[in-house]
């Protein structure tokens, strides 16, 4: 059985990124049409700009997803 499979490769370079650090993210999360990751990008902000996020929030109706 051959060893070299494109599955088994990705595998190893996600088991490398996550033992060095990475998080793996949620694809369902993932905004194509942005380029980000929506849940990683909502806690970043949350976490370092709150009042601002807070305020963006506010400004569009209490929904962070138009925010």
């Amino acid at each position: 059985m051959a060893v070299h499979h494109e599955l088994v490769f990705g595998d190893t370079i996600v088991a490398a990124m996550l033992a060095n650090g990475w998080a793996e993210g949620n694809s369902a999360d993932y905004r194509p049409e942005l380029g980000l990751d929506s849940h990683q990008l909502f806690t970043f902000i949350g976490a370092t700009q709150t009042a601002e996020w807070d305020d963006l929030v506010t400004y569009y109706g209490g929904d962070p997803n138009e925010a």
